[in-house]
Order: structure tokens, then sequence, then C-alpha cells
């Protein structure tokens, strides 16, 4: 059976007058994505406006981790829509009960938490936490590091589109290198668990930029936006006791860490990270426009009634989807599939990497994986002290120069059904052409529409998944190869996030990727 079927050209008729219509009505600002209107999903499973279905290779970018319209989500939702819309600040038993369901899900120590609506928002709370906690207005971000959209959330991160011809960033924001084993030419990565030669570069960028004003840092657990760069193993820890030593406050962003996609429910949990405040978005809600910053009763503490609200934030609706969502995880077990999947995944991928000459690294954990393109590689193969194996990759020209390579990423998240053992997945074979070869000759094999965006005809099965994937990745570097020799310059860095695993019945895997520099071609 079929799941996806594209029945012509995109946009399709209804769909290109919607697509025209909008753009005359709403500023036309967001980012590039498939000339398609959606009318409903389920699960995995996309329907457009002329009927055309596609399997989800975005989950809502990073949000629908229980799947599009999961029944139980959307009952308890309708029912609290019945009830109650708004209330604002008053107190309502749907809010009341997700912050005590939310609290019990986290860690121990963090024993507060106040409900929002964005993870932009929720970062701009962290930062005034942390400002109003210390009494000082100085904030150590990473290169890389994507927060949110707003004024305060693009001066942490560390992206230049955000903030690109909007001005002077909000003082106080200080940004040192995030560690890549992947690309690390100083050695950063080397040295765990002390990682000297890092910490001693940090603290004479800090020193060069501080005016004596710190009062905390914020981080990723990994950078999605950056390319899914996971610093090495310990090196969280080393920054967290770094923190402490400095008297410092520290803000994990779990907003798109959490619920279940690095096999954990927390990717704090990884390393048993103590932060004082945590942000948390996106998959809280699965859909329905809800977030969370939370902390300690001590970091609370310095807020006085009124210092913190929101029109919005714990609203009946979005409170009751906060609920629902903990009660799919733990009903379907969703957190321990994550990491069954993920583990089957990153080594099949490995076995991939060691014979294919353009797939430069594989890295992530659960349900979060990037597989990175180069042009080409020489590849020594290390064991790592933590059994994981790790390629590191020379990139040369034929003539032994250096080269930089084009960074196509693909990432790359494959939910499983309830009872599926990942050891029964036939596997595929990625010869040095770059195409899909699957293992069974009797399975079809995947074909793509637009890749990176939506996969057409792919028969589902977790195997399809799989080979969907690799094929996608291997079309996408192909296609950037093709663009930068007509251009005849050297393609920009593709910039895909990583999408969440659909975990729960009747629903399967999804891969995101967003713009890069070549969509508008």
């Amino acid at each position: 059976m079929k799941y996806a079927h594209v029945n012509g050209p995109l946009p399709g008729p209804k769909g290109k007058a919607l697509l025209r219509e909008w753009h005359e009505y709403e500023a036309d600002v967001v980012g590039f994505q498939a000339p398609v209107v959606w009318e409903s999903a389920r699960g995995c499973i996309v329907t457009d406006v002329d009927g055309n279905t596609y399997i989800d290779w975005t989950s809502g970018v990073l949000v629908t981790n229980v799947g599009h319209c999961h029944p139980y989500l959307v009952e308890k939702t309708c029912a609290a829509t019945g009830q109650l819309l708004n209330n604002y600040e008053c107190a309502n038993v749907q809010r009341i009960e997700a912050a005590r369901r939310l609290v019990q899900a986290l860690p121990n120590h963090l024993d507060k938490c106040f409900f929002l609506s964005t993870g932009s928002e929720a970062t701009e709370a962290a930062g005034r936490l942390m400002k109003r906690r210390t009494g000082k207005f100085e904030i150590i971000g990473f290169a890389g590091a994507f927060h949110g959209r707003t004024s305060s959330a693009a001066s942490m991160g560390g992206l230049a589109g955000p903030k690109r011809g909007y001005g002077p960033e909000l003082p106080g924001a200080i940004r040192v290198p995030f560690p890549n084993p992947y690309r690390d030419p100083y050695g950063w990565c080397d040295g765990g668990p002390e990682f000297k030669s890092y910490f001693d570069y940090m603290e004479s960028v800090i020193q060069a930029n501080s005016t004596g004003s710190l009062a905390g840092v914020i981080v990723e657990p990994y950078q999605g936006a950056a390319g899914f760069i996971f610093p090495p193993k310990g090196w969280l820890k080393r920054l967290e006791q770094w923190v402490r030593a400095n008297g410092l406050l520290l803000t994990l962003d779990e907003v798109q860490s959490s619920y279940g996609r690095t096999g954990r429910m927390w990717a704090m949990e990884h390393e048993n990270l103590q932060p004082d405040i945590v942000t948390i978005g996106k998959a809280i809600g699965c859909g329905v426009p809800v977030s969370a910053v939370a902390a300690t009763s001590d970091v609370f503490s310095c807020l006085q009634k009124g210092e913190m609200s929101s029109t919005l934030g714990g609203n009946p609706v979005a409170s009751a989807a906060v609920s629902a969502v903990l009660d799919i995880f733990q009903r379907e077990d969703l957190v321990r599939k994550s990491a069954a999947m993920g583990a089957y995944l990153k080594e099949r991928l490995q076995q991939i990497a060691q014979t294919c000459p353009y797939l430069g690294d594989v890295r992530g954990m659960g349900m979060v994986m990037g597989i990175e393109f180069v042009k080409a590689k020489v590849a020594r193969i290390d064991e790592q002290a933590d059994g994981d194996l790790r390629l590191r990759i020379e990139r040369m020209e034929g003539d032994g120069s250096v080269d930089e390579p084009v960074h196509d990423l693909v990432v790359l998240s494959v939910g499983m059904q309830p009872g599926t053992d990942p050891r029964s997945f036939v596997g595929v074979d990625l010869d040095g052409d770059g195409f899909i070869k699957p293992a069974d000759p009797k399975l079809d094999a995947t074909r793509t529409s637009v890749p990176g965006i939506f996969a057409s005809g792919t028969a589902i099965s977790p195997k399809d998944i799989v080979d969907s994937v690799v094929e996608a990745s291997a079309a996408a570097a192909k296609v950037e190869a093709y663009l930068a020799a007509t251009a005849g310059a050297r393609p920009q860095r593709a910039r895909p996030l990583i999408s969440v695993s659909e975990l729960g019945p009747q629903q399967l895997a999804t891969v995101g990727a967003i713009e890069d520099a070549h969509h508008g071609q």
C-alpha cells in the first residue's frame, strides 16, 4: 500500500489559487516551503487541497512528536475549548494540572515552571530570570546557537540570519565557540573530561569582552540550526562545573531537544546536568501553541507578583494539551522507542558511512541523527571511549591542498510502531555512485519528489523510511553539486533542521529540512 501520492505538478490548481490569495494579503516573509497548501494531516500523512498525500518530513518543524492530530490530544483540547478559551492570569483547572504534571516530569531539582506561548518567549523569560536573579546583565552564548527570533533571544543566539539588518544587538551578549568534534582544527574536543584547551580559550574570549557583569550562560544540548552539532561527551558537564565555579546561572535550551528526541525525556539526563533554568517548547504542545520556562524555586524567588506574565500563556486549551501529550508519552512508551530506533539507525548509518565516499559524518543520539556529505574524504575510524565509532575526515583536493567542502547535511528521524523490533529491519546499501540499492530485490526502491521536504511513492515501513532518507540525502548532494557547477561557484552551506520522530501508533518517521541558499533558484 502506498501512502504518498502526487497526482501532477505542484502546486495543483486549488493550491496555486490559494497561494496567490495568501501572498496577496499576508506578507510573504516566511522561509521557503514546498508549494503545497495543507488541508489535513494525521500521524505523518499530510493531505493537500488538491488531494495529494505526502509523508511529512518536517513534523511541523520539530513539533509533532506524537504525530499530527493524535486522537487523544484532539479529544482533550476539544473538550477544553468547549469549556473555557481564555481567562488571562486567573487560575484554571487545566493550568494547575499542567503545571503539576510538567514539574513531576522534570528532574527533581526543577520544582517550578511558568507557561508562555512560544520558544522565543521562553528564551526571553530565561534571560530576564538570569539578569534579575544575579543583578547583572551579561549572558554568554555560543556561536551557531539558535534561541529564537525576538530581539533578546536573537542576541543570545549565535546565528547571523535572525539579526542581520536590524542594527546593534542588546548589550551584554558574549559569544564563544561551540565545540564540533567533526570539525575541530584547534583540538578543543580533545582532553576530556577537563577540555583544558577549549576552556582556556573560552575564558580568554570572555575576559576580552566582559565588563565584569556576567549573569549566566545559555546553551543547547546540541545545536540544531547550526547543523546538528553534538559537543564531545562530557563537555556539557564540564561547562556546568565551570558555570558553578564562577558563580553564574546555567540555562539549558531544551525547546528542541526534549520530549524523547535524544532517547531520554530530557537531553540533560544523558550527563545528569542540573541547570538552573530550562526552556521548553515545540513538542510540549505537539501543535498547540505553548511553551514554558522551568527553574528552581531559588531562581524564581527573585520575582515579585506581576513581574512575569503572558496574555495567552497557561490558557485552558494549551494547558490541556500539555497534560495530554505527557499522557501519550507515558501510555505509548515513546521515550524507550526513541532510544531503540535511534540505536538501530545510528549503527546502520555508520555502516553505510564506512563505504560511501561522500558520507563524511554520522552524528546524533536517539531520534536526532545528522549525516553530513562532503565532496570527498579520506576516512580514519577511531574507537571512542564510549564505544561509538567516529569518522575523522580529511578533505583533500587531488593535489593535496586542503579544500573547504560543501556542507550538505541531512537529518534523520525515524519512529517505531508498537511491537516493531529494530533488529528485524532489512538493511540498505549505498554504493559510491550515491544511489540506493535495496538489499532485498523484492522491495521497491523509494523515490522522492522534493528531496528534504516531502517523499512521494514511499511504502510505509521502517525499512522504506531509512531508504528514502538516504536516497534523498544523496539526491540533495547531487543537486548541490549541479547548482554549484551551473552557477560557477561553490554552493553555500545547506541548513536542514531535524524533524521530530512520530513514535505513536500508526505513526512512522519524518525527516525535516529547512531552506538553504539554493531553494530560491
